[in-house]
């Protein structure tokens, strides 16, 4: 993986650790950390000029400056649904500034829609209020929700406030 700074991110998993490697653009190391690994919860995802890391152990959602610093971090931890069971436990948006997921508060499910700069909640759905197995949700950017049917035709088309 690599952010805009042309750093490269590289991880290996050995047991419950994934030992995560940063580079530079020459193939020298800039930093190395340890975080903690669970099989298809634990997540890292490239963004410009950070990363989002999943920590699954903790029940955490973090956010890394590509130089390795904590920026933000969040209780919340992306579960499977039929929702996004076929996707990666966060959905990125088409432009990189936000990512949804769903999680569970007080017993219920809901899906989380958060700003990639600073982790901010952007917007959250109660379950119920869409048809998961009916609907398709496409996140476009920081303002845009759209919740299409199966046939492809435009339910709903949310404006995320900020």
């Amino acid at each position: 993986m690599s952010v805009s700074d042309d750093t490269l991110l590289h991880y290996s998993i050995h047991k419950k650790t994934m030992t995560l490697k940063a580079y530079n653009s020459a193939g020298k190391i800039r930093w190395t950390k340890e975080l903690p690994y669970i099989d298809y919860s634990t997540e890292i995802v490239a963004l410009k000029d950070r990363f989002l890391f999943v920590d699954a152990k903790n029940k955490r959602i973090k956010l890394y400056s590509s130089a390795g610093k904590l920026i933000a971090e969040k209780a919340y931890l992306p579960i499977p649904t039929t929702y996004n069971s076929y996707w990666m436990p966060l959905h990125m948006a088409v432009d990189g500034t936000c990512f949804m997921f769903t999680a569970k508060k007080n017993g219920n499910e809901e899906l989380v829609i958060m700003d990639t700069s600073n982790l901010k909640v952007l917007f959250t759905y109660k379950k119920g209020e869409f048809d998961l197995e009916k609907e398709f949700l496409f996140l476009n950017n920081t303002t845009g929700l759209y919740i299409l049917s199966d046939e492809g035709r435009t339910l709903v088309s949310t404006q995320l406030i900020k």
